[in-house]
C-alpha cells in the first residue's frame, strides 16, 4: 500500500531543499556583486597611489602570493603557468582575470587582495605621517632662514 504521509514529507523536503538552494544562490550573487565592487574600488585606489605615492611607473605589479595587478588593463589576475624561453627569460602565459573565477578560488583571491589592501593602507598612513613631518620641518627651516635673511642681506658696517 502507498504511504501518502511519506510521499508528502518527501515532496516537502524537496521543496525546502530547492528553496534553500535558491536562497543561497541569491545571497551568493549579492556577495559576489559586493566583492566585485570592492575590487573595482581597490583598482581605482591603486591607479592613484602607485604612481603618486610610490613614484612607480610599473605596469604590472605583484601584490602578494601570486596575485598581480595590471595598471593598463586595470584588473587583478593570477598566472596559471610560466614559459621559460631558450634564452632563459620567463614569459607570462595564462593570465586569468580574478573576476572570471568562481567559488572558492575567487574568494581566496579576494581575501588575499583584502590583506594586501590592509597592508597598503598601513603603509600609506606611515608615509603620510612622515611627509607631514617633513613639511613641518621645511616650514620651520623656512622661518629660520627668513629670520636670518635680514642679517644675510644687511649692509656691512
Amino acid at each position: 500500500m502507498f504511504n501518502w504521509k511519506k510521499a508528502e514529507k518527501s515532496v516537502d523536503f524537496n521543496l525546502e531543499t530547492e528553496r534553500k538552494a535558491l536562497s543561497f544562490a541569491a545571497e551568493e550573487r549579492e556577495r559576489r556583486r559586493k566583492a566585485e565592487t570592492f575590487l573595482s574600488t581597490i583598482s581605482k585606489v591603486l591607479q592613484i597611489v602607485i604612481p603618486d605615492f610610490f613614484g612607480s611607473e610599473e605596469q604590472e605589479l605583484e601584490l602578494e602570493n601570486g596575485i598581480f595587478y595590471s595598471m593598463g588593463k586595470k584588473n587583478f589576475y593570477i598566472l596559471t603557468y610560466v614559459v621559460v624561453g631558450v634564452d632563459g627569460t620567463e614569459k607570462d602565459e595564462g593570465k586569468v582575470d580574478i573576476l572570471s573565477l568562481k567559488g572558492k578560488p575567487f574568494w581566496e583571491n579576494v581575501q588575499q587582495i583584502m590583506e594586501y589592501a590592509h597592508t597598503l593602507l598601513d603603509d600609506l598612513e606611515r608615509r603620510e605621517a612622515g611627509r607631514k613631518q617633513l613639511m613641518n620641518d621645511m616650514e620651520l627651516l623656512n622661518r629660520r632662514m627668513e629670520q636670518k635673511e635680514a642679517l644675510w642681506y644687511s649692509p656691512r658696517l
